[in-house]
C-alpha cells in the first residue's frame, strides 16, 4: 500500500490498512533509509489483516529498515509474517523504534516476534496491550 525511502518525510495518521500482501517484508507499509535519516509517525492507523509473504522476511504490517519511527495510540490485528519476524513489525537497523500510548496487537502470527521483532536496535514499548498472539520460536511480544 506503502513504501517510502530516501529522506522523504512520512506522517501517517487516522488510516485504516486492511487485506493488503506484500511479495516482500511490510505487508501494508514499507519504510527504509539507508542513512537514517528521515522522521517517521505512525498515528491513529488500524493494520488488519495485512500480509508479508516473502519466504525470507516478515513485517506483516510494518517494516521500518533504519529509521526513526513514533507508533501511537494504533491497532494491528491478524497481520501475518510468513517467514521471519514482527507479525505486526519487524524493525532492522541502529535508529531505535518507539510504540507507545495505548497501541493494541492482537492475533498477529509470525515465526518469531508475533507483535515486535527487531534486528540490531533496541525498542522502546510503553503502556500497549497484546493478546491472543502466534509465534513459533519466541515470547508473546
Amino acid at each position: 500500500a506503502l513504501y517510502a525511502t530516501a529522506s522523504a518525510q512520512v506522517g501517517i495518521g487516522s488510516t485504516w490498512f486492511d487485506q493488503n500482501v506484500a511479495q516482500g517484508a511490510g505487508g501494508a507499509v514499507g519504510l527504509t533509509d539507508p542513512l537514517g535519516r528521515p522522521y517517521y509517525a505512525i498515528t491513529k492507523c488500524n493494520f488488519t489483516n495485512n500480509i508479508a509473504a516473502s519466504a525470507t522476511a516478515g513485517g506483516g504490517a510494518v517494516l521500518a529498515r533504519n529509521v526513526p519511527l513514533a507508533l501511537s495510540t494504533s491497532s494491528f490485528t491478524g497481520n501475518i509474517a510468513q517467514a521471519g519476524g514482527g507479525g505486526a513489525i519487524l524493525w532492522t537497523g541502529s535508529l531505535p523504534p518507539t510504540v507507545d500510548n495505548s497501541s493494541v496487537f492482537a492475533q498477529n502470527r509470525a515465526l518469531y516476534g508475533p507483535d515486535v521483532a527487531s534486528a540490531f536496535c533496541s525498542i522502546r514499548i510503553v503502556n500497549i496491550a497484546a493478546y491472543a498472539n502466534t509465534t513459533q520460536y519466541s515470547g508473546p511480544l
